[in-house]
């Protein structure tokens, strides 16, 4: 019988495994491998998948920029709010409703309430943000504080 080797798996000894840094390194991955896996699961919603999201971040030099792709979702039922430098980003996509005539022969669109929270590394002045909402993508504008501003430390030297 011919067994097959997964290629980039270690073949350690039982008690290799229990040295700390390799059962460290492994469970750190997994750890991080569910928590991805987490975040991806929204709260079902009546008859349909959850729906969730995709974000991008992208830093300049003077702000923020966060695009959530939202193809669907009426920009009335979206909220967005930036408290302690978390911004969050909520709402609901609503289920397109059959015609009494139609009948639903296969659907793998999701629905249903969402909710991301984002941390933003700098401080932010959460009170000059801007969100702006075209073609299906919402891309969210924080300025970075003043007071996070990359500051050039003068090296002494003697």
């Amino acid at each position: 019988m011919l067994l097959a080797r997964r290629t980039g798996t270690p073949t350690l000894r039982p008690t290799e495994m229990l040295a700390g840094d390799w059962f460290d390194t492994q469970f750190a991955k997994m750890w991080s491998d569910m928590t991805r896996w987490l975040e991806g699961i929204g709260q079902p919603s009546e008859g349909g998948i959850a729906f969730v999201p995709p974000v991008g971040i992208e830093r300049f030099d003077d702000h923020y920029e966060v695009h959530v792709e939202l193809p669907g979702v009426d920009p009335e039922d979206v909220t967005v709010s930036i408290r302690n430098g978390l911004l969050e980003i909520s709402g609901t996509k609503k289920e397109r409703r059959l015609s009494e005539d139609g009948t639903r022969v296969l659907s793998e669109l999701r629905y249903g309430t969402f909710r991301r929270i984002l941390e933003l590394p700098d401080a932010v002045e959460a009170d000059h943000a801007e969100a702006v909402y075209r073609n299906g993508v919402l891309t969210v504008k924080v300025p970075v504080s003043e007071a996070a501003s990359k500051v050039t430390v003068p090296i002494k030297t003697g």
